[in-house]
């Protein structure tokens, strides 16, 4: 159990804290038993995207596992061992992310205002760039 950061008092399970479950919360936030007020966890850019196993994360465990490879008997034992170690920081990185007090529409879907904007930025500029190289630069060259 942590504590709420809005009364102090240990009400956030650790079960919501490592699994985003509870029975009374979205898996986004969790509601605090004792002051009623929405938590959510803060998350760490850099350590969510090395440790998300759908995306880079897979690389790393990968590239750890050829390191580690010289040092015991075969690769398969290298890649359960890149595993359980990647799985190790994952689980901490959850348990020990900030807590803070959550907006209303971050409990509905999970973005906030800031990430709305830099993923609506980052949509434009991905849009901009395939038609520059889909339809600009084959008449250029």
């Amino acid at each position: 159990m942590r504590k709420c950061p809005n009364c102090n008092e240990k009400t956030i399970s650790t079960k919501w804290l490592l699994f985003n479950k509870s029975n009374h919360e979205t898996k986004y936030c969790f509601e605090c038993l004792h002051c009623n007020v929405k938590i959510r966890k803060q998350k760490n850019f850099i350590l969510d995207l090395l440790t998300d196993i759908s995306s880079i994360g897979f690389l790393f465990i990968v590239i750890i596992a050829v390191f580690i490879q010289d040092y015991l008997a075969s690769f398969i034992y290298a890649l359960i061992i890149s595993i359980l170690f990647f799985t190790m920081i994952y689980y901490t990185v959850e348990y020990f992310a900030k807590l803070k007090i959550a907006e209303e529409n971050y409990c509905l879907n999970g973005l906030t205002k800031t990430g709305a904007f830099f993923a609506l930025i980052l949509m434009a500029t991905i849009i901009i760039f395939t038609i520059y190289v889909l339809v600009i630069k084959p008449y250029i060259s």
